[in-house]
């Protein structure tokens, strides 16, 4: 009798384990069942594409300059840009290394002639700069300094054996002076509009001062910060300047009109720029 009841109590505990395994089992499955459904009905957000600029069309009457140019930007896929058709009939072709950026400058009118540039990157921002020139033997070396919050600070070069140090002047987050030893010379007022888009549209209406190969980096936006608001020039002894402005409702600005007086003949010429952005 003891043996049966041992048995009894055997299957007992048999039949106990097969029907908690079998609960566990479907517990498991019913939880599965309910992750699934709530990823389905709350899948994961696809981060949405950045609103970048493709194109800028350039139009004006001046004397010496295209009628017309198209600026066309080209990116990879973490969106940097990859290539411009630039100004001048140029092509710029940017590639990212781990701590540099290097750019060729090509010119259809001399396909075969390039200038090479090659940036040194650290903490996202451009700190030096060596570019060596189409047909010209030597090299210009630029060393780049940022302040604490990531304005440009300083820019240290040589010209013609000589050591040039300029400082940028900033006053409420846009670039307005440059000092030289002690002088300042005015460039940019700023307009209303901020500078909003992944280009520098300052550097495209306004030029970058008299820093041709810096442009590229600032351009990009690799030289700390730009300018908080779109940067206009500031009226000289032989120019005055009227801006434009064209934006949407979110203040992406789609065209700036750019009035240029010359004060020795009283002609006044203008340039207008057109503005196209992706996914936008």
């Amino acid at each position: 009798k003891s043996f049966i009841s041992y048995l009894h109590f055997k299957k007992e505990g048999i039949m106990k384990q097969v029907f908690f395994y079998a609960l566990m089992t479907m517990l498991i499955i019913s939880l599965g069942s309910c992750n699934k459904n709530e990823d389905e009905n709350n899948p994961t957000p696809i981060p949405e594409a950045p609103i970048l600029v493709s194109e800028i069309t350039v139009t004006t009457d001046m004397p010496n300059k295209p009628a017309k140019e198209v600026l066309a930007f080209a990116y990879d896929d973490s969106y940097r840009v990859k290539q411009v058709k630039w100004l001048n009939n140029e092509t710029l072709d940017f590639k990212y290394g781990k701590s540099t950026i290097d750019l060729k400058v090509t010119y259809s009118s001399t396909p075969s002639d390039k200038s090479d540039y090659h940036f040194t990157v650290e903490n996202n921002h451009v700190i030096s700069l060596e570019v060596a020139y189409k047909n010209v033997d030597s090299k210009t070396n630029y060393q780049i300094e940022y302040t604490p919050d990531d304005y440009l600070a300083q820019i240290t070069y040589m010209h013609m054996d000589r050591t040039i140090v300029r400082k940028p002047i900033w006053k409420d987050s846009n670039l307005i002076d440059f000092e030289e030893k002690g002088v300042k010379y005015r460039y940019y007022r700023p307009s209303e509009y901020l500078n909003k888009s992944n280009i520098d549209l300052s550097v495209v209406v306004s030029g970058y001062i008299s820093y041709i190969d810096l442009s590229y980096a600032a351009l990009i936006e690799q030289l700390g910060k730009p300018s908080k608001n779109i940067m206009e020039n500031v009226p000289n002894s032989l120019h005055d300047y009227q801006y434009n402005y064209v934006a949407d409702d979110n203040g992406y600005v789609q065209s700036i009109t750019k009035k240029i007086t010359d004060k020795n003949t009283d002609k006044v010429y203008t340039v207008t720029y057109s503005v196209k952005y992706l996914n936008k």
